[in-house]
């Protein structure tokens, strides 16, 4: 497999998000997130096991979706919004005391839903056995506190081993060596002002499929041919082949976010809603146009006029293969 960055257009797409002036997201949303009135310790231990557990989370062919007190979500939103009413239920269950002895039939029964059809979340043998993972370490090594651990770096992400990066690596759920995970937590952390970053150049973009599938369609990253029909094959990568691709386009997200003069986890709030709704797998809005009342990406860009705001400086907008392109399949992982 041959990957590589196109540098110019990274530097097309950062001079494009420049001027959009983005706004961060403050992560204080009541349906996903705890009160800013709630106590560090358990609003830290909350983004901690939730974080850990932020992987797919739907069956091949079966989207995890519902409805939720009339309201319907699906993917990572439905996740964090039931992770939520369970917080709001039972604060201290998302605490390393309780969730070291979490089981997968618990996990299971939390994360469902019966409307408008029953839903269960793919995997919950893995998630309760990261939950436990994660709690058993921060019991044994970190007074069992997630704000122990985020002190413990003293505001570094690396360290020469003590930075935060550097000892998430060590819990299993959060050990991908592209760091999706520990940089998706990263960015909840400073946003909520639970950590102050010191070696803020080491912020990295937390790289999901969402965040491939729009690299790999801007075209800030090629493949060869061959890959590329293999991702349209839709067939397995391997973890090798996965980790070069999800690295290569990491570095091509670094450098747009310097050429858009703004942090790579701020660019990760756009380039995410963006995976979401305009770039999403199926239905592009450059290919099936935009028929959405109320876009969430609307709150970080304004007004869009029914278009692709990255159309200007999109490769798929003129490659019908590459509008369709889906997300490169690597499915046996809790890494993203």
């Amino acid at each position: 497999m041959r990957v590589s960055m196109n540098i110019d257009a990274c530097r097309l797409l950062g001079l494009l998000i420049k001027r959009l002036r983005l706004a961060p997201s403050s992560f204080t949303d009541a349906r996903f997130y705890p009160s800013l009135k709630c106590s560090a310790d358990l609003a830290v231990n909350y983004f901690f096991f939730m974080v850990a557990i932020d992987h797919r989370t739907g069956f091949e062919g079966v989207p995890f979706e519902g409805l939720v007190e009339g309201e319907m979500f699906s993917g990572a939103m439905l996740l964090w919004r039931l992770g939520k009413l369970k917080f709001d239920e039972d604060p201290e269950f998302f605490t390393p005391k309780r969730m070291v002895s979490v089981t997968a039939s618990e996990v299971a029964d939390w994360l469902k839903v019966e409307k408008p059809y029953p839903r269960e979340v793919w995997d919950p043998d893995v998630r309760a056995f990261l939950l436990r993972d994660a709690a058993t370490r921060l019991v044994e090594e970190y007074g069992g506190s997630a704000l122990n651990l985020i002190r413990a770096s003293r505001g570094f992400l690396f360290n020469n081993g003590e930075g935060l990066v550097e000892r998430l690596r060590k819990f299993r759920a959060y050990e991908d060596p592209v760091g999706k995970k520990s940089f998706l937590l990263v960015k909840f952390l400073e946003r909520r002002a639970f950590i102050s970053i010191v070696d803020e150049d080491n912020l990295e973009v937390p790289v999901d499929n969402h965040l491939s599938r729009v690299a790999l369609r801007l075209g800030l990253v090629s493949v060869d041919e061959d890959t590329l029909d293999k991702i349209m094959r839709r067939e397995e990568f391997t973890p090798a082949e996965d980790y070069a691709m999800r690295m290569r386009i990491k570095e091509a997200y670094k450098l747009t976010s310097a050429f858009a003069k703004i942090k790579p986890t701020l660019l990760d709030d756009f380039l995410w809603l963006l995976g979401k709704t305009c770039c999403s797998q199926e239905t592009p809005v450059c290919a099936f146009g935009c028929s959405r009342d109320r876009c969430p990406l609307l709150d970080l860009i304004g007004d869009c006029r029914g278009e692709c705001i990255l159309a200007p400086v999109c490769r798929a907008r003129s490659d019908p293969k590459l509008q369709l392109l889906p997300e490169h399949k690597f499915t046996n992982t809790w890494y993203y």
